[in-house]
C-alpha cells in the first residue's frame, strides 16, 4: 500500500513541535539583538557556553559558561521567513542564531562528557552517533563566514573532527535544501565512529559541538545542529574464523586475514542487506585463496551462514559457498552448501565418500532477503546437520555427516561452484555478511544473527601489505624501519593495531610506533622531528626471515593519521645487531612495485624516491633502502555520511520466539518510491504499519513507548504514528509488503523519517500484538 509522503509531512507540520518537544529559545544576549541565541530539543546532561573573539582574532580561547536567558519564548506560533528554518525531525536539536552588530564574532558550543560502559566494551564494540548541521550566511563574507565543527575527544586527547563554514559548504559534498534571499541554506549529517576496542571503564569520552557566526559587524548568520543520539552495535559470536562482507572482500575474522578477490564481484547500495551487498550475475564469484582456517579436519564441527537474495531458480544448482573439487574419480575432501531448485542443501566429501543432506520442506524464497545458515555437528555422539531459514530450524536435524576430513587445497568460492566437473551454475543475486565457525552455533545464537537488521560491530580492517613474489626475497632484519603513508580517506584514519615480520629472537617483543608529518626524508637520524604515538607487544616463534611469519602487535592505543603524508617509524626494542624486522631490500626487487594500497591508504607511496629504510636503532644510522613488510589495522575515526538505512531500536519476541525484521527493498528517493517487507508473519498475517518523524516524542508521550500497558509485554513503540495503514499478508508466507511514493522535492532532501510494523500476532501475548525493528530511512537523489 503506497502513502504520499507529503501528506503526513504536512501535517505532521501544521501540528509543530508541540509541548512533547519541549522546544525553547534561549538568548544570551537581548530578543531585540538575537546575539548568541539558541535553541534546545532534548538536550539533557549537554553543557551549553556562549563566547565571542575579536575581529582579526583567530584564537576563541575559553568560551566562557553561557549567561541566564534573558527571555524565554516557546515555538508555538509561526515564524516569520528567513527568522527561523525548521527542518524536521528537531530532535536534540541546538541552534546559534546569531547577529553580529557589533564587530568580532560569537559562538556557542555545547559538550557532553561520558564514559563507556561494561556492555559498551563487549567484543569489538563500536559506539556510533549522529547529528546534522545547517549553515546559512547572511553577510556574503569573503571571510569567515558561519560555520560548525564537531568534535571528539578521548581523556581529552582529540580523535575525530569535522569542520566547515557556509563558504566551503558546496564544495564538501553540502546539499542545498533552500534559501533565504540570496544566500544558499545548506545541510549536511555526521557520524562519527568510535572503536571501544582499546578503552576501558576509567576513559572518558567528550563530544563538543561548536557553531559561530561571520566576523564582520552588521552580518549576522546562522548555523545549527540537530539530531544528536548515540547508538551501539552487537559484538559477533566467537570461534569466527571468515567473514566477508562489504568491505572489498576483506577477511573481518582475522588474523590470519584470508582476504577474497573482487575480480567480476561488485558492490551495489541498490542491493543492499547490512551494507552495501556482493552482486553476483550467474557469470562472476568471489574467490578466497586456500587457507587452513577454511578447511575442517576430522570430527571438527562448523557453521556457515549468510544473507542471499536470489534472482533465479528454475532446477538450478546455486552455490553459496564451496570449498571443494570435482575430478575423475569423484569429489575430493571439502564441502558446499547450495540452494537445490531452492532447498537449502549441504554436500559433504571425504575418502572419495560424499554424502548429502537437504531440506525438502522449504523453497527460500526469490527476490528477497533471507538469512541461511547451516550448522554441522561431527563430534558428538549424534552427528547431525542443521538448517535454518531466518533463524528458524527447519525440520529437524539429517543424520550422519561425513565426520572424516573435510582439508583441501581448494580455493573458498563465495557464490561460485566446486571447482571442475559438470557444476557450472553460478548462484545469480546478492550475497552479504558471509561467514564461518569452527563451531556448532546454538539455536540462540542463529536467531539472534538472523534478528540482527542492524548488523555485528566492525573490527578493525587491515590495510594490504607487501606479499613476497616472484624476483623478491624478505630480509635481512634490522631493529628498525622507517617508511611512509598516504592517507587518502577524507578523515582521519586510526590504527588500532600493526603487523609485521619480527626476525632473530623468539617470544614476547615490545615496539615503538612514531609518526612525522609529510615524510621520512631527511629525518631518519633526527628524533626531535618526530612523535612517539603508541607501544605494542607481540610474540614470534622465531624463524628463518625469508620465510618469517607475519605477527600482529597489540597497541597500548590507537593513533591518529590525518588526511595526507605521514612519516612512520617502527623500532623493535629488545634484538641487538642483524635482528629486528625484516623487510624487502632494494634493488632484488625486479619490476615496478606494486602499489598497496586500498580506498583509504596508500603505504610505501612513493617507491622510487621513498621506499623505506632500515636502522640500526631508533632514529640511528640508516642500514639500506627496503620495503617494510607489514600492514596498519585501521577503523575510521571519521564523520561518514548517514547511510540510506539505519536501525532505529529492536522488536520484541513474537510466538516464533524472535522479533520480526522488516527488510528495506528500495531506499528512499526523490521522485521514487521507497518499500520494504515485513517477512514470514504469523497468521492471520495482518501488520499496522507505523511512519513518522520522531523515535524521541510522540502524542502519547516520549518513546519508546512501553506497549506492557496494553498487554504487550516487553514490546515498545518506537515511532511517532504520524501516519499508519493496515496491511494483510500474502499467503503463504504472509508476507507484507509497503510503499511509500517520495514527491521530486528538494526540501526534503536528507529528511529522515522511520518505520516499523505492529505485528498481529494473537499466541503472542494477552494484546495479541509484537513490534518489528524499526528502521530509519535517509532520502536521497
Amino acid at each position: 500500500m503506497a502513502i504520499d509522503l507529503l501528506h503526513f509531512l504536512s501535517a505532521r507540520l501544521r501540528q509543530g513541535l508541540g509541548t512533547a518537544g519541549a522546544t525553547l529559545f534561549l538568548c544570551g544576549v537581548t530578543a531585540a539583538q538575537v546575539n548568541g541565541c539558541f535553541e534546545t530539543g532534548d538536550l539533557s546532561g549537554w553543557t551549553i557556553e556562549y563566547g565571542t573573539r575579536n575581529s582579526g582574532s583567530t584564537d576563541w580561547g575559553t568560551i566562557q559558561p553561557g549567561q541566564p536567558p534573558a527571555t524565554v519564548i516557546t515555538a508555538t506560533s509561526p515564524l516569520a521567513p528567513c527568522q527561523f528554518v525548521r527542518v524536521p525531525p528537531f530532535e536534540g536539536a541546538y541552534m546559534a542564531q546569531l547577529n553580529d552588530l557589533g564587530g568580532g564574532q560569537h559562538a556557542t558550543r555545547i559538550s557532553q562528557s561520558f564514559s563507556p560502559t561494561a556492555f559498551d566494551l563487549m567484543g569489538s564494540g563500536v559506539l556510533t552517533g549522529q547529528w546534522a548541521a545547517m549553515l546559512v550566511d547572511f553577510g556574503h563574507e569573503p571571510e569567515d563566514s558561519p560555520g560548525v565543527l564537531g568534535e571528539v575527544f578521548i581523556n581529552n586527547v582529540l580523535y575525530g573532527r569535522h569542520e566547515v563554514n557556509a563558504r566551503q559548504a558546496a564544495s564538501q559534498g553540502w546539499q542545498q535544501v533552500g534559501s533565504c534571499g540570496n544566500d544558499p541554506i545548506w545541510y549536511k549529517r555526521f557520524k562519527p565512529c568510535i572503536d571501544l576496542r582499546h578503552l576501558q571503564t576509567s576513559d572518558v569520552i567528550t563530544v563538543r559541538l561548536t557553531v559561530w557566526d561571520c566576523s564582520l559587524g552588521g552580518h549576522g548568520g546562522m548555523a545549527w545542529i540537530d539530531c544528536v543520539k548515540w547508538e551501539h552495535c552487537t559484538a559477533p559470536p566467537t570461534d569466527m574464523v571468515g567473514w566477508w562482507s562489504d568491505m572489498g572482500l576483506r577477511d573481518l575474522a582475522g588474523p590470519p586475514y584470508n582476504d577474497g578477490s573482487q575480480a567480476g564481484i561488485a558492490t551495489s547500495r541498490r542491493c543492499t542487506k547490512i551494507g552495501p551487498a556482493l552482486v553476483h550475475n550467474t557469470t562472476t564469484y568471489a574467490r578466497v585463496p586456500d587457507h587452513a582456517d577454511l578447511d575442517f579436519a576430522a570430527s571438527q564441527d562448523f557453521s556457515i551462514d549468510l544473507w542471499a537474495l536470489p534472482k533465479l531458480r528454475n532446477g538450478r544448482l546455486d552455490p553459496l559457498v564451496s570449498k571443494l573439487c570435482w575430478n575423475s574419480t569423484g569429489f575430493s575432501d571439502g564441502y558446499w552448501f547450495y540452494l537445490d531448485n531452492g532447498n537449502p542443501t549441504l554436500l559433504l566429501a571425504s575418502a572419495s565418500v560424499f554424502t548429502t543432506h537437504k531440506d525438502t520442506t522449504v523453497q527460500v524464497p526469490l527476490d528477497e532477503w533471507s538469512h541461511l545458515t547451516v550448522t554441522v555437528d561431527r563430534a558428538s555422539i549424534t552427528p547431525r546437520v542443521r538448517f535454518y531459514l531466518n533463524g528458524d530450524l527447519l525440520a529437524g536435524a539429517t543424520p550422519a555427516p561425513l565426520i572424516g576430513s573435510l582439508a583441501n587445497a581448494n580455493d573458498f568460492h563465495i557464490g561460485g561452484p566446486p571447482i571442475g566437473g559438470s557444476f557450472n551454475d553460478i548462484f545469480s543475486g546478492c550475497t552479504d555478511e558471509i561467514e564461518l565457525f569452527r563451531r556448532v552455533l546454538t539455536d540462540a545464537e542463529v536467531a539472534a544473527i538472523a534478528a540482527n537488521c542492524k548488523g555485528k560491530c566492525k573490527p578493525c580492517i587491515r590495510s594490504p601489505h607487501p606479499a613476497v613474489g616472484s624476483g623478491s626475497v624478505i630480509g635481512p632484519a634490522w631493529p628498525g624501519h622507517l617508511f611512509d603513508v598516504a592517507v587518502l580517506a577524507t578523515e582521519p584514519l586510526q590504527v588500532c593495531a600493526l603487523s609485521l615480520r619480527p626476525h632473530g629472537f623468539t617470544g614476547p617483543f615490545q615496539i615503538m610506533v612514531y609518526t612525522t608529518s609529510g615524510s621520512y626524508l631527511g629525518r631518519e637520524t633526527n628524533p626531535n622531528a618526530w612523535t612517539l604515538v603508541a607501544t605494542g607487544t607481540g610474540t614470534t616463534p622465531g624463524g628463518n626471515p625469508n620465510a618469517a611469519p607475519m605477527v600482529d602487535c597489540q597497541l597500548s592505543a590507537p593513533f591518529t593519521l590525518s588526511p595526507g603524508s605521514h612519516g612512520l617509524a617502527v623500532f623493535v626494542n629488545n634484538p641487538a645487531g642483524s635482528t629486528g624486522l625484516v623487510f624487502t631490500p632494494l634493488p632484488v626487487v625486479s619490476g615496478p612495485l606494486p602499489p598497496y594500497a586500498d580506498p583509504d591508504l596508500v603505504l610505501v607511496p612513493n617507491p622510487a624516491v621513498a621506499p623505506g629504510v632500515a636502522a640500526r636503532g631508533p632514529f640511528q644510522a640508516v642500514v639500506q633502502a627496503g620495503i617494510w613488510n607489514g600492514t596498519l589495522h585501521y577503523t575510521k575515526a571519521s564523520f561518514d555520511p548517514e547511510p540510506a538505512v539505519t536501525f532505529a531500536g529492536a522488536g520484541c519476541p513474537g510466538s516464533r520466539g524472535a522479533p520480526f525484521c522488516q527488510e528495506i527493498v528500495s531506499p528512499a528517493q526523490l521522485g521514487q518510491a521507497a518499500s520494504g517487507v515485513f517477512d514470514n508473519l504469523p497468521a492471520p498475517g495482518a501488520v499496522v504499519h507505523v511512519i513518522g518523524l520522531s523515535d524521541r516524542f510522540s502524542p502519547f508521550g516520549p518513546l519508546p513507548l512501553d506497549l506492557g500497558l496494553v498487554g504487550a509485554t516487553g514490546c515498545q513503540l518506537r515511532v511517532s504514528p504520524d501516519a499508519t495503514t493496515f496491511l494483510l499478508g500474502a499467503p503463504p508466507t504472509n508476507t507484507a509488503t509497503w510503499s511509500l511514493g517520495i514527491p521530486n522535492t528538494p526540501s526534503l532532501l536528507d529528511l529522515r523519517f522511520l518505520s516499523q510494523g505492529l505485528v498481529l500476532d494473537p499466541a503472542a501475548n494477552a494484546a495479541g500484538l509484537v513490534t518489528t525493528d524499526a528502521v530509519g530511512l535517509l532520502i536521497g537523489r
